[in-house]
Parts: structure tokens; sequence; C-alpha cells
């Protein structure tokens, strides 16, 4: 794209209340830089340690600055009706730009534009997707990062590389291929061990950095799809919760992490009185016992009932201790799941481990 704006936001945080304090804008025409806008804006309240921290704009720095509703009509006659491009541009910038516009003018940026992160997504394959590591990649240097008109520069070099590489191959739409592992793993899987990357960091830092509220938006907007589902309504629910207050309850984010990191052990019961004569039961993952055939065998002779498939009225999901290390759900994961399912309605499936119980 020869012509066209590229532009970035600093702010005081991530939730709708919180405030634009730089802007920042590049006019390219024809491949080049032609004109550049930038200012610091003086928000209504003092910016957060952590934002000061992170942008190393302080609250002394914007004290005299201009407020928003000053600075608007200048950038809208900056970008006039050019294409906009923008890292995360798409739930970031725009959101922001049009929360002050519709505030201020009552209108909204009706502005075509590409977002760089989902354009990275489609030509790169890299272990997260944030401006530094795409820049890394392109040997971009980085420079003054994380100030508005510097990400512009980073933003657009990179653009103007990823213009140049096709599109990466997937084995199909409904499959991403692992970074670390040459298998082929599920969406939904992909999606788990995605959120469980940025819920680590979070539950271990104990604080929502900016950068981990970016990656949270990042991994909504890349699993749309999933998130009426099991258990990731759950996971969109406390997500939702975490970006409209910049803050989470550490305990319940602690707990969803510890479900979807190990769901089998979460929701294990200890069973020291395990009797499985006349109980139906059903098995899943893999067995130091030996084969499934041999633990069937073994559980039938002592009573029990064996069932292929989880249903309502099952009383044991049995884990194989070699199936219990890694959460999937195309994995040993199917069965979990439509357990837990089962029993978040109202159903008695009691999951239990190998090593809990004498087979």
């Amino acid at each position: 794209m020869d012509n066209c704006i590229v532009c970035d936001l600093e702010t005081t945080g991530f939730s709708s209340n919180a405030e634009i304090i730089e802007i920042a804008a590049l006019k390219i025409i024809n491949g080049t830089v032609t004109d550049t806008f930038q200012t610091l804006i003086k928000p209504s309240t003092a910016i957060p340690s952590f934002i000061q921290k992170l942008t190393s704009i302080t609250n002394e720095m914007v004290q005299d600055s201009p407020s928003i509703q000053e600075v608007v009509p200048s950038f809208l006659d900056f970008i006039g009706d050019f294409p906009l491009i923008g890292h995360n541009i798409s739930t970031f910038d725009l959101p922001f730009l049009n929360r002050v516009l519709l505030h201020t003018l009552n209108l909204e940026l009706k502005n075509d534009f590409i977002d760089t992160l989902i354009l990275a997504r489609k030509k790169l394959s890299l272990d997260n997707y944030k401006l530094s590591t795409i820049a890394e990649y392109f040997s971009v240097d980085t420079g003054n990062a994380h100030r508005a008109l510097t990400d512009c520069y980073i933003t657009y070099e990179c653009f103007k590389k990823m213009q140049q590489l096709p599109d990466k191959k997937m084995e199909n739409n409904t499959h991403f291929r692992s970074q670390k592992h040459s298998k082929i793993i599920s969406k939904k899987t992909a999606a788990s061990k995605d959120l469980l990357k940025i819920l680590q960091k979070i539950v271990d830092y104990e604080e929502l950095t900016p950068y981990l509220a970016d990656q949270l938006r990042e991994w909504v907007a890349t699993y749309s799809d999933l998130t009426d589902q099991y258990p990731f309504e759950q996971a969109n629910c406390i997500i939702e919760n975490v970006l409209s207050a910049d803050t989470f309850d550490y305990n319940e984010l602690n707990a969803f992490y510890n479900m979807l990191n190990d769901p089998v052990t979460m929701s294990s019961d200890n069973c020291p009185d395990f009797c499985i004569s006349g109980k139906t039961f059903c098995l899943t993952g893999e067995f130091d016992y030996g084969e499934k055939s041999q633990v069937i065998n073994a559980l039938t002779e002592k009573g029990g009932i064996f069932q292929k498939n989880v249903i309502k009225s099952l009383d044991y999901l049995i884990v194989g201790n070699k199936g219990s290390d890694s959460w999937s759900f195309d994995h040993y994961g199917g069965k979990v799941k439509k357990a837990m399912e089962y029993n978040e309605k109202g159903c008695h499936i009691q999951v239990v481990q190998e090593h809990d119980i004498n087979i």
C-alpha cells in the first residue's frame, strides 16, 4: 500500500474508561514518509505507574499538553480518508479513537484499515505476535519502543516486509501447527495452550500488565468462534471482567488457570474406598496397568460395567496415568470435557485417576 496513514496510541490503560495520552501518525505517499503527527495529551486522571514505566510518559510530561478534545480536529485533518495501518488497530486503537470521536463529535472513523497483528498471523509462524517480536524477526530497530511515533515507524517497516511474504500454509481452517512440535493440533487445543501461557504469566506476576492485557485481547480476537463452547465461555467471561476493570480476582483467575492446566486433577475425586462393583465406568488415556483391554477385563471381573463413551448416568471416568500429564482436547480431553460438561449440568460423574484406585 503506497498511500496510507500509520497510527499508534498510548493510553492510561485498557478498560473502556482509559484515556489516550499520546497519539502519533505517519503519512505515507508513494511508499515514502512525507509527514508526521505526534502529540502528548493531558488526561483527566493521573497516569498509572505501570504505564509511566512502560511508555516513559510521566504526569509531568503531559501537564501542559492539550486535551484530547483539542487534538481530535487536527488529527482528523491529518489522516483524511487515507487507509489506516496499525498493530492491533482493530481491537485497540480504533475502538479508543471511536469512543473519543463519538463523545466529542458524534462520529466514527470510516477509513479502511489494515491490522498488522492479523497480517502477521497470516504471514508468520512466531511464538507470539507482539510488535517487538515481529520487529526482531525482521531485524527492525525498535529504538524507543512504546512511544507512539517510534511504534509507527516500527509498524510500517514490519508491514512493508510482511507485504513481500506469501501467506503461510495451513493444513485446513480448523487446525494449527504447533510451534514446538510437528504434530497438528486441534483449534480447541491451540486455544487452551495459548490461553494457558497468558494466564500463567498473569498468575505469576499477580499483575495485569499492558502487554498481558493486549495478549488477552489478541486471544479473544483469534478464538472468537470458540467463546460459546466449554470451557471457553467461562474464559471469555473472566477475560471480559479482567479487561473491563484493568484488574482481576486473583483467586478466581488462579482457580480457572489450574482447571485449564490440569482439569483431570482439579475435577478428580479422592477415592480411598473405590468400589467398582455394580458401577459403570469409562476409560481414557494410557494406563500403567497395561492395555485398555486389560484394564477393562480387570475391572469387569470386579463387577464393573464398561461403557465405551461418557454418558450422563456414568459413575466413573478413569484416567490413565500416562494420559493425565497433558490436557488437550484431541488427546484424552474429549471424554474429560464431556464429563465436566455433564457435571456442570447436575450429573455426578466421578473423574478418578489410575494411581488413586486399585485396579
